[in-house]
């Protein structure tokens, strides 16, 4: 029986055979239908006479194709640095692509008057430790002194009414003729002497207070805490004016910034995009859930490059909401020697191949060869049942978009 790579290879034919021929074609067609339906009502099962098919024609690889996806290409960080002020914008760096490393400044937002409130800065917090925490001290003094003094005063009273009620004839003179002589006779006098020593009780608490530590830690605690949250908001003025590099990378600017002129911005613009170009991804939503059921360390991404072909290793997945729901994405990192072959395919989306390494080489033979040279063989027993009958010991390894992994069979 002849080969089926032999097929392609036969000589003209004679107009008269024309009809003849397609006569012929048309009665096979007739056979192989008829066949099927046969076989589909539970009759016997297909011949086993299948052509003869030379396995070793077929290239052998370590790898098949398993799926053609929209992929988009991604460096391993991407940061849009946007304008965190309003006002006049000062650019540190030449307005070009470069490469910068992490912290660097790039531009600044109206940085002369920050300069200003930065040297205004510095001045409060000397004079926080130079002035208003000594002041504060000969404050507390001060105060100190005050009640000690009505503390003193408040004794000298309450001392001179308990000797009048100890000695009333003695000081019975002292009040002749006056509005508060009623006040200082008896019950009156022992009310009085009562209230004053309330209030002496009340000023030696004050007064405790005041000495103690713990009003100290308060009120200066408060004062620095003041100034360190001025110094915070002035610091997170600071980040919002000027443009820094939040990580190594390429900067490409976004803002259309005018050398010689004066160049205004407002809050929220955006003014560069910093890629981390150390590492470049490929990114695939993976719909077909077929294929989440491989191996995902033996899966790869290949794309087309302007120099070849890029392939990408699996190096995570995760989950990504999208217009249709919730999406899975494989995402496969290219080797480094491809970085400078894909800067050209960032941010876009381009055709990719899904591959699945195999753990042996094995032969790739097209499925629609195998299907037209014997269907009802694939109808009946589907892909194993065709590569046992085409292949005499082999086995089929791995089923693939457009074609079929065939190996040798192990016993």
């Amino acid at each position: 029986m002849a080969e089926v790579n032999a097929f392609e290879s036969g000589g003209g034919m004679h107009l008269w055979r024309m009809p003849f021929t397609a006569f012929l074609a048309g009665a096979c067609l007739l056979f192989v239908w008829g066949s099927s339906l046969a076989w589909a009502d539970g009759n016997p099962a297909p011949s086993e006479n299948v052509p003869k098919v030379n396995l070793n024609s077929f290239r052998e690889t370590g790898r098949i194709l398993v799926g053609k996806l929209p992929a988009m290409v991604t460096p391993f960080r991407e940061y849009t640095l946007k304008a965190g002020a309003s006002g006049e914008i000062e650019m540190y760096v030449p307005v070009k692509t470069e490469n910068y490393e992490a912290g660097h400044r790039l531009a600044g937002i109206d940085a002369e008057r920050l300069k200003l409130d930065q040297e205004l800065m510095d001045i409060s917090e000397v004079l926080l430790d130079e002035k208003e925490i000594p002041q504060w001290h000969l404050q507390r003094k001060s105060q100190i002194e005050q009640l000690e003094g009505q503390l003193t005063k408040l004794k000298s009273e309450r001392m001179m009414a308990e000797q009048m009620v100890r000695e009333p004839d003695k000081f019975k003179g002292l009040f002749e003729g006056s509005f508060d002589a009623e006040k200082m006779k008896g019950e009156n006098l022992l009310l009085y002497i009562l209230k004053r020593e309330k209030d002496e009780m009340r000023l030696k608490e004050i007064l405790s207070f005041m000495n103690s530590d713990r009003k100290e830690s308060l009120e200066l605690g408060e004062l620095r805490k003041k100034f360190e949250l001025r110094k915070l908001q002035f610091e997170m003025r600071m980040k919002e004016a000027y443009l820094t590099m939040p990580f190594g990378g390429q900067v490409e600017f976004l803002f259309p910034y005018v050398e010689g002129e004066r160049n205004y911005i407002q809050r929220g613009m955006e003014v560069a995009l910093v890629r981390d170009m150390q590492q470049i991804h490929g990114q695939v939503a993976i719909l077909d859930s077929r294929l989440r059921l491989l191996d995902k360390n033996r899966v790869e991404l290949e794309v087309e490059t302007a120099k070849g072909s890029a392939v990408g290793k699996y190096s995570k997945s995760f989950k990504k909401e999208g217009p249709a729901g919730e999406r899975v994405i494989y995402s496969f990192q290219f080797a480094p020697s491809h970085v400078n072959s894909l800067r050209n395919l960032l941010g876009g989306q381009v055709d990719g191949k899904l591959y699945y390494s195999m753990k042996n080489p094995a032969r790739i033979v097209p499925k629609f060869l195998l299907v037209s040279l014997s269907p009802e063989v694939f109808r009946a027993e589907g892909w194993g049942g065709v590569v046992k009958r085409f292949f005499p010991g082999h086995e089929l390894v791995h089923v693939g978009l457009n074609s079929l992994a065939v190996g040798k069979s192990v016993q």
